[in-house]
């Protein structure tokens, strides 16, 4: 988990407007793994910054706003997550979704 941590400080050290996080959890335990995320999400709150998911876990999944579902290398439909209601911050730049960056 420590080497999950340094990585995140080292990727939101620049104020990225996108953060993009590959399986982030696949060799944790699950509470390190729960600390991760919960450490991604806030991230994503504080700077305002996109965060994208490639994950195979539909809980964790859910948790975002939005979730894309591919089949055979293709997006095979769009659905809503669990954080549904919040601005489409895919949608809309940065300047809009009150950041001011």
């Amino acid at each position: 988990g420590q080497q999950q941590r340094v990585a995140l400080a080292r990727a939101v050290a620049g104020n990225p407007q996108i953060l993009l996080a590959d399986e982030p959890t696949g060799n944790l335990d699950q509470a390190t793994g729960a600390q991760i995320i919960s450490l991604m999400f806030a991230l994503r709150e504080r700077s305002g910054a996109t965060l994208m998911l490639i994950t195979h876990d539909p809980a964790l999944a859910g948790l975002c706003d939005r979730v894309v579902h591919l089949r055979d290398g293709k997006i095979d439909r769009i659905t809503p997550g669990a954080a549904t209601g919040k601005p489409d911050v895919i949608a809309q730049p940065r300047a809009q979704t009150g950041t001011g960056n």
